[in-house]
This record gives C-alpha cells, structure tokens and sequence, in this order.
C-alpha cells in the first residue's frame, strides 16, 4: 500500500510495500513517485481522479522497479480518499509476475507452434521439388543402363542409379523424420554395421581414387547393431571428411 498527495509525492506506505521495493520507511517518505514508478501514468490517474466527481478508482498496469533494479509487473488499484483532511491517492498493488510469465510463455508456444507449422509447409514443399528431378534421374538412367554395353560406362550408370535410389531414400526419411514430434518416434531396426561400410567405401570410391587412396576394410564377417538405417550419413561424413583431408599423392 502507498499513499501519494496529488502532486505524485509518497505521503504514506506501509512495510509491506517497503519490504517489496527495498527501501527503508524513510528513505521513500515525501519522495516523488518516479523513484518507483516509471511512467506517467500515475501522475495521469492522480489528475482524473482529482477532475472527475464520477471516477473513484482507476485500476491500471505499471511496473514498480525496486531499488536492486528490478523491474516488478504490478496492477495497481487507485483510489482518491481524504487522509487527515487531505485528499491523498491510495494505491494497492498486485503482483503480476507470475501472470506476465505465464501470457509470455503462452506466447512463445504459439510462435513456436507457427514456426512448427510452418516448416513442415516448407519441408513438404522441398521434398515435392526435390523429388521430381530425382525421379527423371531414376528413369533416365533406367533408360541407359539397358542401352549401354560399355562396361566402364555400364559401371558408371550403375552408380548413377544406386546414387538416385539413396537420394530418394533421403528425401523421403528427411521428410519423415522432420515431422518427429519425440525421440521415441524414430526407427530402430538390426542392422549389419559392415555392409553398410562397404556400401559407404564403393559409393565414395570416385574421390578416394582422384587421390590415389586405397580405402579398404580388413573386417571379415558381420556386425550388427541395433541403430536407425540413416547411421550410414555418420560414416559418409567421417570418411569424405578423411579423403578431403588427404593430399593427393604426386603424379
């Protein structure tokens, strides 16, 4: 509770408001208002209830700023009485910390629900354009892998097609798995860890050959692993990473 005269000066407070704002009695007794409240509005609602015979109290939102230098959301209830004689402005505040905390959080989910929304538009988008340049390469190269009798270019196009099987693969897991609401949604299956390197060194055979590197795998038999099948970008990034940071071996 604070009392001001109708200049906007603190006539009177008890210990609460003391103890919430973390001044002493006096060192707010008969100062402005400003030293708590930082707006004008105060000074505006003292002036309509000191003009108008009809409003009595006026209730509004301000921010008391105590004397650490926090900044405390408040509703204020303003009342005009007489205090010893002397019209005065009562002021009760309620703190709206907890309700501003609450409408701020209920904002951000309903941006983060927008943002949600929104990317999976976009991914939906992405996938459609990506996957129709992928499906005329499945079928160009279908189409030349029949027609073609030169083993070099017969490897060549079989590459071509392995890679447009896996790229459609990607698209589509991207798709799904960018619409995950939680971990526990994401597949799991056995899997064997070796042939899927071996599938990784023959894919990225072109660059380790460009310089002069032998990739090989001394491991013989199978492992297996209890993993999502999209493990293989993993060993994808470690060994173009590896071929990338060797130099290619003189003439």
């Amino acid at each position: 509770m604070i009392i001001l005269d109708l200049d906007g000066k603190i006539w009177e407070l008890n210990q609460v408001a003391c103890d919430g704002l973390g001044y002493s009695y006096f060192e707010l007794l008969g100062m402005d208002n400003s030293i708590i409240f930082d707006d004008a509005s105060i000074m505006e609602t003292i002036d309509v209830l000191n003009s108008s015979d009809n409003i009595h109290s006026v209730l509004l939102e301000s921010c008391c700023n105590t004397r650490d230098g926090k900044c405390i959301p408040v509703e204020l209830n303003c009342r005009l009485i007489d205090h010893e004689e002397k019209p005065v402005v009562l002021i009760t505040s309620r703190d709206l910390s907890d309700r501003k905390r609450i409408e701020h959080l209920s904002r951000v989910n309903e941006e983060l629900k927008c943002l949600h929304d929104t990317k999976d538009v976009f991914v939906d988008m992405l996938s459609h354009d990506l996957m129709n340049p992928a499906g005329i390469i499945k079928g160009y190269s279908k189409f030349l892998s029949n027609k073609i009798d030169d083993p070099v270019m017969e490897r060549s196009v079989r590459m071509i097609r392995k890679s447009n099987i896996k790229m459609i693969d990607l698209i589509e897991s991207s798709l799904k798995y960018a619409k995950l609401e939680s971990i526990e949604d994401i597949d799991f299956k056995m899997i064997d860890i070796i042939s899927i390197l071996k599938n990784v060194i023959e894919d990225l055979e072109p660059y380790s050959r460009k310089k002069s590197i032998d990739v090989s795998l001394i491991f013989k038999g199978e492992c297996h692993a209890y993993a999502n099948p999209m493990v293989d970008k993993v060993f994808v990034n470690y060994l173009s990473n590896a071929i990338k940071l060797v130099r290619k071996a003189p003439g």
